[in-house]
C-alpha cells in the first residue's frame, strides 16, 4: 500500500505537457465534432441519447462531408483519438511513445502541406501534438461552415417549399393597421 501512495505523489508530481496537450487536443476536437453533428440535424437533443462514441463521431461527420470524406486528415484524427484512449486508461503505457510517433508521422506530410514548416525545425512533442490539433481543429471548421451553408440554402428551399412554417405577423403591415 505504500508503493501505491509513493507512485500516485509521483506521478502527481510534475506536469506531463505532452499528457496534458493530448487530452485538451482530444477535447478540442470533440466539441469540433459535437457542433458539427449538431449543426447537421434538425433536433440535435436526440444526439446525446444515442450516446456515440468519439470513433462514431467521426464516421458521422465523414459522412456528411461533401468533399473531405476520404481526406488523409481523418486518418489523423482517427490516430489522436488511439492516443489519448491509451494515455486516459493506462497509466505509463509503454504504447504511449509510439502512438505519438504515429501521430506525429502521420501530420508531418500534412503540416508541409498546409504551413510550410521546415523540415530541420524540430519542436517539442507537445508543440507539434499541439500544432496537429491545431490543423485538425481547423478542417473541422470548414466542415461546420459546409455544413452552414447547406442549412442556410435548406432554410431558403423549405421557405418556399413550407411557407406555413414561415408565416410571420408584421404590425406595420398597413392591413393590420386599417384593421382590414
Amino acid at each position: 500500500m505504500e508503493n501505491l501512495a509513493g507512485e500516485f505523489c509521483d506521478a502527481l508530481q510534475y506536469v506531463d505537457l505532452d499528457l496534458v496537450v493530448i487530452l485538451k487536443v482530444h477535447l478540442f476536437i470533440e466539441e469540433r465534432l459535437n457542433s458539427i453533428l449538431e449543426r447537421f440535424v434538425f433536433h440535435p437533443e436526440y444526439l446525446t441519447k444515442m450516446r456515440l462514441s468519439f470513433a462514431d463521431k467521426v464516421l458521422f461527420a465523414r459522412a456528411i462531408s461533401l468533399d473531405e470524406h476520404d481526406g488523409e486528415i481523418w486518418n489523423l484524427i482517427n490516430s489522436i483519438n488511439r492516443l489519448r484512449n491509451d494515455c486516459a486508461h493506462k497509466t505509463g503505457s509503454p504504447e504511449r511513445d509510439k502512438k505519438i510517433d504515429d501521430v506525429l508521422n502521420m501530420f508531418a506530410p500534412l503540416d508541409k502541406k498546409t504551413i510550410g514548416q521546415a523540415e530541420d525545425q524540430e519542436l517539442p512533442k507537445h508543440v507539434s501534438l499541439a500544432n496537429a490539433g491545431a490543423l485538425c481543429a481547423g478542417f473541422l471548421h470548414g466542415l461546420e461552415l459546409e455544413i452552414e451553408r447547406f442549412r442556410s440554402v435548406l432554410k431558403i428551399m423549405d421557405r418556399v417549399w413550407n411557407p406555413h412554417r414561415h408565416v410571420t405577423t408584421d404590425i406595420s403591415d398597413e392591413s393590420l393597421k386599417s384593421g382590414a
